[in-house]
């Protein structure tokens, strides 16, 4: 029997019904229409005079992209832009921008997205995204253009050459936002990797990675729904080979007409027909489950920097564009310094050591701890990739609502926080509770700057290197959980409607400045079933403390004012037994203001059916003191 030695994983799960693509690019030439934008008055000597061609990429696949190069000793005169406007594309729908891009040389190629919906001038655009990638590194990207829905718009593609190199994109695209998986983000994308998905028929598709000079036309696939009671076989023929990147896709594999938990095993064999020896690389097991309802989410960001890193100032800047388009309300950040830096906590050796490949490189982020990157055995990517995957993110579902309690008392510097869980759905595996405490601004630890003499990121520049004034944002201070979480609060199975909270004290030192702390609350889950996935981010929800301190005495759960009912639908009492409140307010776990009822004395309803089910905060103001109060809308 020959010995294959290939790897095999799952790259996506998505509705037989796919999202209508608007717009697509397949490169056999330019875009019709496309036009150079002239900025330096010289004239490039490549295709149409744009600065950008048509590559083909692999001998014989007729597989072709586009491509931005040139600058060399021949065309010696500095940087260049090259930019390629592909006018008059009507957005008439909710939709998003996709494509894939690499770099062919290192630390040197800089893209960006511009977009205009007036003229075809310089001035006219704006731009929309920026993305770097190290040399030879698969990019993903995924842009919103939910802003610009019923609007024309023309499309610029810039590559910021400064030095020797090329820069392609492959599969650009605009796609329809798919209205069966909104789940309340205008920055849904089709793609589904995600273990929570509602009732619906999914497509697979996997990706063999064949390491054998022989290339793979057919293939077995097999899976069981069950724990490998039933098992289910497939020949698959045309497997589609591109550069030792086997690709498979097998429409309607999965019918889950119900919601529940499904424990799944895919494995492959026999490439071409001939049996294998080597069975340890070919198979994936996931735990899906089907949701009847999702809470609403928001996703964490957990980032990895240093301040010896030079490289790690380019991070912040990128993530500011980032939530410029994502939504910052959306997004909760912390930032683990490691690597022997004065602000390193234990936490992040002990992250490393628990988490397979989490981090691999600084500056790298991991989104919801989960591997979201198909092309890189990573969680943690670099800045240029949390975009897309931030985008992808923020379509997921999920089965969890949580909230925090804060009781801090300003005098004292203590600080009490109960973290609620409330789950909207069943769902099992190992859930653990996280809390931590960060900061932002904090100063007295220079930073190293590379970016101090090139304009590649012009407020960095001449700022020095060191920045020795370098103000940390979203720093993580202190865990009030263990450092991968508490278990034990919530069982390895739950039911809809189950309620579970976990309570934390700390006294916050003098040196913690307490008006730019934030209090970070998650879960996470280990599934029950043997996959890949170490520790999941299901909901995260983030708090600032000046909320909560600034002018005012002390702020405590006020136990003279009484909410009922909780949870309730259509009204709510509010009763006090002091005297009456200056104001009260329903804010939601996204920092949204819902209402704001101002001179609230003794008893009063209030209206509160126009509220989606989920968790709000009740903020309540008696004098100069300010209360804190969970509200669960059923």
């Amino acid at each position: 029997m020959k010995k294959w030695n290939y790897l095999f994983y799952i790259i996506m799960l998505c509705y037989s019904a796919q999202s209508q693509v608007l717009y697509s690019w397949d490169f056999n030439s330019l875009p019709t229409g496309a036009i150079n934008l002239d900025l330096d008055g010289a004239t490039d000597v490549l295709e149409n005079e744009t600065g950008w061609f048509i590559k083909e990429i692999g001998a014989g696949t007729e597989h072709f992209a586009l491509v931005s190069s040139g600058l060399s000793s021949s065309l010696d005169r500095g940087p260049v832009d090259h930019w390629l406007i592909i006018p008059n594309l009507n957005i008439d729908v909710s939709s998003i921008l996709k494509c894939e891009f690499r770099a062919s040389s290192f630390d040197v190629e800089h893209f960006d997205f511009y977009i205009s919906t007036d003229g075809l001038e310089y001035e006219d655009f704006s731009k929309l995204r920026s993305t770097y990638t190290p040399n030879g590194v698969i990019g993903e990207l995924a842009i919103s253009l939910a802003d610009f829905t019923g609007q024309n718009i023309h499309l610029a593609l810039v590559h910021k050459q400064e030095e020797a190199g090329a820069f392609w994109l492959d599969n650009l695209k605009i796609e329809e936002v798919p209205a069966n998986i909104k789940t309340g983000s205008s920055n849904a994308i089709s793609r589904i990797s995600f273990p929570y998905v509602y009732p619906g028929s999914y497509d697979v598709e996997m990706l063999v990675i064949n390491e054998q000079e022989e290339e793979i036309n057919s293939i077995s696939v097999h899976y069981t729904l069950d724990n490998g009671e039933t098992i289910e076989s497939l020949t698959v023929p045309n497997v589609n080979n591109v550069n030792e990147r086997c690709y498979i896709s097998i429409p309607d594999l999965f019918d889950f007409s119900e919601a529940g938990i499904y424990d799944i095993l895919l494995w492959t064999s026999s490439p071409n027909g001939i049996p294998e020896e080597d069975l340890s690389n070919d198979r994936q097991a996931l735990q899906i489950v089907v949701l009847e309802q999702s809470s609403e989410r928001k996703t964490l960001l957990e980032e990895f920097t240093a301040d010896w890193c030079g490289f790690c100032t380019r991070a912040p800047i990128i993530l500011e564009d980032v939530l410029g388009v994502v939504g910052e309300e959306k997004v909760v950040v912390s930032t683990f310094h490691g690597g022997d830096t004065a602000l390193e906590l234990p936490v992040f050796n002990e992250l490393l050591s628990a988490i397979p490949n989490l981090v691999t490189g600084f500056p790298s982020g991991a989104v919801d701890r989960y591997q979201y990157a198909t092309n890189l055995d990573i969680v943690a990517v670099a800045p240029e990739f949390w975009a897309g995957y931030i985008s992808e993110s923020l379509n997921q579902l999920s089965s969890v609502d949580i909230s925090a309690d804060i009781d801090y008392q300003t005098e004292s510097r203590e600080l009490e926080v109960t973290v609620n869980v409330d789950f909207v759905n069943i769902d099992e595996g190992e859930f653990k509770v996280h809390a931590y405490l960060t900061e932002n601004r904090v100063v007295g630890y220079p930073q190293s700057n590379f970016y101090n003499q090139t304009m590649e990121f012009p407020s960095l520049y001449n700022l020095g290197d060191p920045i020795e004034d370098y103000a940390h944002n979203h720093v993580v201070r202190h865990m009030l959980s263990e450092s991968l979480g508490d278990e034990g609060v919530i069982p390895s199975s739950v039911e809809a409607g189950d309620h579970y909270e976990k309570t934390y004290t700390y006294q916050i030192p003098e040196d913690f400045v307490v008006d730019h702390m934030q209090l970070v609350v998650y879960l996470t889950k280990n599934p029950t079933a043997n996959t890949d996935v170490e520790q999941l981010v299901l909901n995260v929800e983030d708090y600032s403390f000046n909320e909560f301190s600034v002018n005012t005495k002390e702020t405590t759960l006020d136990k003279n004012l009484s909410i009922y009912p909780n949870p309730a639908d259509d009204y709510i009492h509010v009763q006090t037994s002091q005297e009456g409140l200056t104001l009260i307010k329903i804010v939601g776990i996204d920092g949204k203001h819902y209402k704001t009822i101002p001179n609230v004395k003794n008893n009063i309803q209030i209206d509160v059916s126009f509220l989606n089910p989920g968790v709000y905060s009740i903020i309540s103001y008696r004098g100069d003191h300010l209360f804190h109060q969970r509200l669960v809308i059923k």
